[in-house]
């Protein structure tokens, strides 16, 4: 009996937990800023795909930590690994849009790219 009963507190509790955790996602998705998106003739707005493979605040791998948060800011599709990065790009995205910005130059750099030993025959 006592065992039944605590089960059931112990479902109970995770379940007003899980709830409110994805309230508390819910609440926090980032929202689109499309004040200077560039627009078709149509009117539909262009969004510049996310360059990177990576989140645009911490070097993680998108994907390695679920499925990535996107936003959308100035016409810039913005990929991060978690919802707890959003917040720190809200509050300098100049300073994260010049990183990914150098990170894309790095990228495109052929002396930055590791050598592929097999393209040589």
């Amino acid at each position: 009996m006592f065992s039944s009963k605590l089960l059931a507190l112990v479902i109970l509790a995770g379940s007003i937990l899980i709830g409110n955790s994805l309230a508390w996602a819910e609440d926090n998705k980032p929202e689109a800023d499309q004040s200077q998106a560039g627009q078709t003739d149509d009117g539909k707005v262009q969004v510049k795909p996310y360059p990177l493979d990576m989140c645009i605040l911490f070097d993680g791998k998108l994907g390695s930590m679920g499925d990535p948060v996107v936003m959308v800011y100035q016409g810039q599709e913005i990929k991060f690994c978690c919802v707890v990065c959003v917040d720190p790009f809200k509050k300098d995205p100049e300073k994260y849009l010049k990183q990914m910005e150098q990170a894309v130059q790095k990228q495109q750099d052929p002396t930055t790219q590791p050598v592929d030993e097999h393209s040589t025959h």
